[in-house]
Formats: C-alpha cells, sequence, structure tokens
C-alpha cells in the first residue's frame, strides 16, 4: 500500500491542479462577460421573456445592504433646480435596484416650474413615484406606512434641492423630527449647495453638524474645495465650534439627464456653423458683448470664411452667402435675458435668440449645436460657482470650447471626448474661425484673437506651448462622436452612484 501513495499524492495534485484551473477559467470568463451585473441583466430578461407565459416574476434580491434606504427630494423653491436634484433620484434607484425607494416633495406637485420639467420627467424616466405637496414633509418624516413594500420603515435621508430656501424654511422644523425618533430611524439631511456664500446656506448648521446629521452635494470639485474653505474661515481656530468645520462632508453629484438623441448627421464633412452660449444672460454671467464683438471684427476682415458677403452700399449688416456650401456661421443666444443690449446691426443674420424655451424645445435646440462656448464674465465659475453650461452641454452631446484653466477646474469634464481645448490667449471667435477654415493660425502665422495684454513667451505661455495647443486643437478638430459621449456619461453615472453609496451608508 505504501508504494501506491506517492502515486495518489501525484493524482491528488493534478485533480487539484485541473480544479483551481477550471475556477480561473471560470472567473476570467465570468468578468469578460459582464460579471455579476450583466449576469443579473441577463436573469433579469429571462423572467421578462417568460412573462408573457403567466409565470411569476422572481424579483432579484439588492446585492447591497445599506444603512438607508428610503429618500425625500424635496424643495421650497418653485422655479428652478429641478434638473439638479430631482436627477439623484436616478441614481437612488440605479444603486439600490428598485423604484419604490423615493418621494418628491415639491411646491406644485405634477407642475415642476413654468418651463415643463414634469415633460422631462415622462421622457427620461428620472422620478417614477407620486409628487407630494412640500408642506407635507414634516409630518411624514414620522410617518411608519409611507412604504408598502417595507412596512414600518420611515423617511431615511433628506435631499433638499437648494440650499439657500430649504435650510431656512426646514432646518428649524425637522430638528425636533430628528431629536424625537428612535436612534436607529435618524435621518440625514443632503443639501444640495449653489451659492456657498450665501449664508442661507448654513442655517442650524451647527446643531445639524454637531448631530452628525448634515452633509452636501456640490455640482463639481472645485465648488466643494471653496465651501470648505468657506466654512474653516466661518469657524476659524478661535472659535467654540471650529470642530463642525472638520465633521462637515462635502460630495459631488453631477446631475445628466438621460436625454433622447434627436436624430441628425454626426461627424460629417459639414463646416462648423452653429455655436451656442446658453443659460441666463447677463453681463454678469455671460460675456456676449466681447464675443460679439470679436466677431463683428472677424467678419469684417473676412466675410467669406464664415459664410456671408459684404454689406451692401448703405447698410452695415452682412449677408448670408446664397451659395449652397457656404453654410453661414450662426451664434445662437438661448436662455433667459436680463440686462441685454441689443444684437449689434452687423451681426442681424448672424446672431439668433431664443427666448424662454420650454425644456424639452430647449434640449432639442441644443443637441442641434456644433459647440458650446462657456463665456464666462466672472472668475466665480472656476472658482466658487458652478455653471449649467457644463451639464447642458454634456447630457446634450455637444461639446464644449474651453481653455486649459476650464479643465482645471471642472476635473470631471477634463476629457478630451466632450471638450475642444483652446490655448488660453486664444480668444473663442480666434479658436472658431481656425476650426472652421481647417487652417491653423502657425500655418499663416496670424495673431487674430491672441490676447495682447498677456505675451506669449513673457506674461504667459512659452510659445512652445501656445504651438503645442494649437496643434492639438486642430488635429483633434472640433467633432465628438455620440459614443464618446455616451461612454463619458456612463463612466461619470457610475461615480455619482457610488456617491450615493456613500450618502446611503453614512460614509
Amino acid at each position: 500500500m505504501s508504494a501506491l501513495r506517492p502515486h495518489r499524492l501525484k493524482s491528488s495534485r493534478t485533480l487539484i491542479f485541473l480544479g483551481l484551473f477550471f475556477i480561473v477559467l471560470a472567473i476570467v470568463h465570468f468578468r469578460s462577460d459582464g460579471g455579476l451585473g450583466n449576469y443579473k441583466h441577463r436573469l433579469s430578461q429571462v423572467y421578462q421573456d417568460h412573462s408573457a407565459s403567466e409565470e411569476p416574476i422572481i424579483e432579484l434580491p439588492v446585492q447591497e445592504a445599506f444603512k438607508h434606504n428610503h429618500i425625500a427630494l424635496a424643495s421650497s423653491f418653485e422655479w428652478w433646480h429641478y434638473d439638479v436634484f430631482v436627477p439623484v433620484a436616478r441614481s437612488v434607484e440605479h444603486v439600490l435596484g428598485r423604484q419604490d425607494s423615493s418621494r418628491l416633495y415639491v411646491v406644485n406637485p405634477y407642475h415642476l416650474g413654468e418651463y415643463g420639467f414634469n415633460e422631462v420627467l415622462n421622457t427620461t424616466g428620472i422620478y417614477h413615484g407620486e409628487q407630494f405637496n412640500y408642506n407635507n414633509l414634516v409630518d411624514d418624516m414620522s410617518a411608519t406606512s409611507l412604504f408598502p413594500s417595507d412596512p414600518g420603515a420611515m423617511i431615511d435621508v433628506v435631499v433638499l434641492g437648494t440650499c439657500e430656501f430649504d435650510m431656512p424654511y426646514w432646518s428649524e422644523k425637522l430638528l425636533p423630527v430628528w431629536d424625537a425618533r428612535p436612534k436607529d430611524k435618524r435621518f440625514t439631511i443632503v443639501c444640495i449647495a449653489h451659492h456657498i456664500k450665501d449664508e442661507r446656506t448654513y442655517v442650524k448648521v451647527e446643531e445639524w453638524a454637531s448631530r452628525g446629521a448634515l452633509r452636501y452635494l456640490t455640482l463639481s470639485e472645485h465648488v466643494s474645495k471653496a465651501m470648505y474653505t468657506h466654512v474653516r474661515q466661518k469657524y476659524n481656530e478661535s472659535s467654540p465650534l471650529f470642530p463642525l468645520s472638520e465633521k462637515l462632508k462635502v460630495d459631488v453629484h453631477i446631475p445628466i439627464l438621460p436625454l433622447v438623441d434627436t436624430p441628425r448627421e454626426r461627424l460629417s464633412p459639414r463646416k462648423l456653423s452653429n455655436v451656442v452660449i446658453q443659460g441666463l444672460l447677463e453681463a454678469a454671467r455671460r460675456n456676449y458683448k466681447t464675443i460679439m464683438e470679436d466677431l463683428t471684427r472677424a467678419l469684417k476682415e473676412d466675410p467669406g470664411l464664415w459664410g456671408y458677403l459684404h454689406p451692401l452700399e448703405g447698410t452695415v449688416e452682412f449677408r448670408p452667402d446664397p451659395t449652397p456650401d457656404a453654410s453661414p456661421f450662426h451664434l445662437h443666444l438661448l436662455g433667459s435675458f436680463r440686462d441685454f443690449d441689443q444684437v449689434p446691426a452687423e451681426l442681424k443674420h448672424v446672431v439668433i435668440l431664443h427666448k424662454d424655451l420650454q425644456y424639452l424645445p430647449y434640449f432639442e435646440l441644443m443637441q442641434s449645436m456644433d459647440i458650446v462656448l462657456p463665456a464666462f464674465s466672472t472668475h466665480h465659475y472656476y472658482d466658487e460657482k458652478a455653471s449649467s453650461t457644463v451639464v447642458m452641454s454634456i447630457q446634450c452631446n455637444v461639446p464644449i470650447l474651453v481653455s486649459r484653466r476650464f479643465r482645471g477646474a471642472y476635473n470631471f469634464a477634463d476629457d478630451d471626448r466632450i471638450l475642444i481645448t483652446r490655448p488660453e490667449v486664444m480668444s473663442d471667435v480666434a479658436a472658431l474661425r481656425a476650426l472652421r477654415s481647417g487652417i491653423s493660425p502657425l500655418a499663416v502665422h496670424s495673431t487674430f484673437g491672441v490676447d495682447r495684454s498677456t505675451k506669449i513667451g513673457l506674461h504667459g505661455p512659452s510659445r512652445d506651448e501656445y504651438r503645442m495647443d494649437i496643434q492639438r486643437m486642430m488635429r483633434q478638430g472640433w467633432e465628438r462622436s455620440d459614443e464618446e459621449f455616451d461612454a463619458y456619461k456612463t463612466e461619470l453615472q457610475h461615480k455619482n452612484e457610488d456617491v450615493v453609496r456613500k450618502i446611503l451608508n453614512d460614509k
């Protein structure tokens, strides 16, 4: 018998080796086939396919367990920001794997603002539940029958859509509710901050922070950093409340709506022809005046390049060239207008105004554009505020023409799949001219549109940096594909869901 032991040992080792080999092979195949998420997706499809035969549908269990599972999204601000806070419900649904986990509290249920956001809910499916009057929130925070699929469950996260309105409205009302709850049933306030230096954002912050029940969401990392700085200055080391500034939790959630793309030709050999500045158009926010001045100067220099003819005698406006391949350039101003001066007479046929559109026509028009210009007229959009232009461009699959400074501030959007980057010292119009014509300024030794107050090689970038930036811009061109945008947005949504996981687990 002893003579057989080496042979048996060798056979055992062979079996163990083969077993390990097949386990590794199975794992590799499992991962390459999409992992658990894809398995769950395919399994759910199997159940759906059998639904027609009236067999019971088996609901797959949620794989993750969270401290919080029932969310209220609430706003006392009637007019705007539905497109910012309601998308949190989408991230919550994806993470929890269910559609009955959120409740929406608004001023006018089923009439979300004056621009028809309820139609957006219907077309995008970012929220599937009922809508409730915002005055019901405080009472509902003590209710135990709001979630029929989870008897006894209570709302355990409250997402406030606009801090500067919602903290003054609800902070004091919700504190006694929090204190009255059992320790294992307490909730967290998550407040979306739009203006970090507006002191209304911090109403009762000491009380909430001392309870460990408050955190903030911003729309960009640079806003989060500015918020930390502001709070630490507000509660400096000499303040007895300084420890609260160390407890502050601030996360970033980028509210991208899953819009249905409008059918249009992409990546075609057409000329760059439609550029948009969007948002609230006022001089304090958008530098549209300078852009129109630069555009007027560019048309005077070479109207044909832009698809226009010289003005007729006695007139000043440039005329669109009727030649089929001229593709006249248009600058679209889209949004709400405040303190808006008239369009220069020279640009009568160049600039097109679109005022106060409903959400869906707004999105459709945005999706037809070639490039978006941020046109920031203040440093605040780089330092402490997030512009709606960034999210609007991304969800509409339209590339943004930006500088390095922009990419440094909006690092979540620092991606060549969605951005076109011009040299820092080059104006927007100069970059548009180069991209439309396909002619590099380096090839014709042009300094058109270069900021002469920042001399290249002295106070600005080196000549090599300037040259490389232009070469990169021209090489990449101005067109970006839907596939590039969609891949980027999928990655961004995963990051949003990671943030929601942190919130649901109080991390």
